[in-house]
C-alpha cells in the first residue's frame, strides 16, 4: 500500500487529490474546501464520501475517517489563515511526512493563538532546515563576482557601442547582479520561514511582540540585502578601475 499526493499538501488550490493505492488498486481521495459554507466535501473515486466541519479559532481541528479496501483513511484538518492545513493519515500514518496519527492529534487540537491566526505565511516550505550558504551557494555566488567584474573590466577598455565585446560585457555583468538578486531573494525566504517557525514555536513573545519581529525580518532584510549588494557593485566597481 502506497500514498502518493497528487498536489502539494499545504497548495491553497480549492481541491486537495490523493492518489491510494490499496490492494494493487489505485484510488483518489479528493479534499475540497469551498469559500462558503462551514464544511469541507470530501470525495473518494469523484462521489461523494462525507463531508468535514471547517476549523476555526474557537474549534482548531477536525477530522473524519472513511475505509477503502479495508485501509482506513482519516483526513485531519487544522485551523490556519489564509488556507487550512489538510493532513491525510493511512491506517494511522501521514502521507505527508510520516507522522503517527496518535502523536499529532494532540498537537492538532491546541488552542490557535492570535499569532498563528494573524500570520500563517508559507514563503519556503521545506528550506528552513537548509543551509543559508551550501557550496552550491558559494560557489554561485562567487560566479556571480567574476561575472560582474569581468564585465566591467571589459567595459573600462572598450566602447560599450563598439559591438559585440562592449554589448557582451554588458550583458555578462547584468547576468551576475541578477544572479546576485536571486542569491538574495533565496536568503531572505530561508530567514522569513526560519525566523516564523521559532516565533511559533515560542509563545513566551507574546502574540504583538511575535507578529512586530516577523514585519521587522520581512521588511529589514530585503533592506539590508539591497544595501550589501550595492555595496558589493561599488567596491567592484573601484576594484575594476
Amino acid at each position: 500500500m502506497r500514498v502518493v499526493p497528487a498536489v502539494t499538501p499545504r497548495a491553497t488550490a480549492s481541491r486537495l487529490v490523493w492518489s491510494i493505492i490499496a490492494n494493487q488498486e489505485v484510488h483518489r481521495v479528493e479534499v475540497r474546501p469551498s469559500s462558503i459554507g462551514g464544511h469541507v466535501a470530501i470525495y473518494l473515486d469523484g462521489k461523494p464520501a462525507l463531508q468535514i466541519r471547517k476549523p476555526s479559532t474557537r474549534c482548531p481541528s477536525s477530522e473524519a475517517s472513511l475505509s477503502v479496501e479495508g485501509t482506513e483513511i482519516t483526513i485531519l484538518l487544522r485551523f490556519a489563515f489564509p488556507a487550512m492545513d489538510v493532513d491525510v493519515f493511512v491506517d494511522g500514518v501521514s502521507a505527508r511526512d510520516g507522522q503517527l496519527l496518535a502523536a499529532v492529534q494532540p498537537l492538532a487540537s491546541l488552542p490557535v493563538s492570535r499569532y498563528e491566526a494573524w500570520v500563517n505565511i508559507r514563503t519556503a516550505p521545506g528550506v528552513s532546515p537548509t543551509e543559508f550558504a551550501p557550496s552550491w551557494f558559494r560557489l554561485a555566488f562567487a560566479i556571480c563576482i567574476v561575472t560582474i567584474a569581468t564585465g566591467l573590466t571589459v567595459l573600462r577598455t572598450v566602447s560599450i557601442d563598439s559591438r559585440p565585446p562592449g554589448l557582451l560585457a554588458v550583458v555578462v555583468a547584468s547576468l551576475g547582479v541578477v544572479g546576485i538578486g536571486l542569491l538574495a531573494i533565496r536568503t531572505w525566504l530561508v530567514a522569513t520561514e526560519r525566523v516564523h517557525r521559532y516565533l511559533l514555536q515560542h509563545p513566551k513573545f507574546g502574540d504583538l511582540r511575535r507578529l512586530m519581529i516577523l514585519i521587522a525580518i520581512f521588511v529589514g532584510l530585503p533592506v539590508a540585502a539591497g544595501a550589501i549588494v550595492v555595496g558589493t557593485l561599488a567596491a567592484i566597481d573601484g576594484l575594476t578601475r
